[in-house]
């Protein structure tokens, strides 16, 4: 076999997708979908478990060519600061994708900022800012980008991983009427 039909195998292998003009994935998550999740601190060690560090909800509108168009995240994190140890921090989307590598998933790229008047400690807990305090100032507001994996299920539903060097957030998704 040559290195051209070699090439061309893993090509049609890989990336069905690329194929097609549109992608079933990218196609079939189209509409408002609301998510629940939970956040993972990586183990501290081999014989360890993942500490579960925070949990909330998704909501998003996806317009079935790969864009989301509105949507809001709300979670609750551990912040040994607050009597009860929890704080709720609430984002609202700035812009999405949706990339499909396959017809049953593939890769999602959501940009997010904390909304106007939310929780400072939210602004603070964005991974790779610096902790300045508790007073509220135009850092709180940096817009911060995630990419996850997700794979879809024939019912709609849509379950999605995402992994940083803080952590793993694991979740699942429904189609709302």
């Amino acid at each position: 076999m040559t290195g051209r039909a070699v090439l061309a195998i893993i090509i049609l292998v890989l990336a069905p997708c690329s194929l097609e003009k549109t992608c079933e994935a990218a196609q079939a998550l189209a509409g408002h979908y609301r998510c629940g999740f939970t956040d993972y601190m990586w183990p501290s060690g081999p014989e360890d478990s993942p500490t579960a560090t925070g949990s909330g909800s998704i909501e998003f509108e996806a317009d079935g060519k790969g864009k989301f168009t509105s949507g809001t995240l709300s979670e609750s994190v551990a912040d040994d600061t607050r009597t009860f140890g929890q704080r709720a921090c609430t984002f609202q989307l700035v812009s999405g994708q949706s990339s499909a590598s396959a017809s049953s998933g593939g890769t999602s790229i959501i940009s997010r900022k904390l909304n106007p008047g939310g929780d400072t400690h939210c602004g603070a807990y964005l991974g790779g800012l610096p902790n300045l305090g508790f007073t509220e100032s135009p850092r709180d507001y940096r817009i911060f980008t995630t990419t996850s994996e997700y794979f879809l299920e024939p019912n709609g539903t849509s379950k999605w991983i995402g992994a940083s060097a803080v952590g793993v957030s694991i979740g699942i998704c429904k189609p709302m009427p």
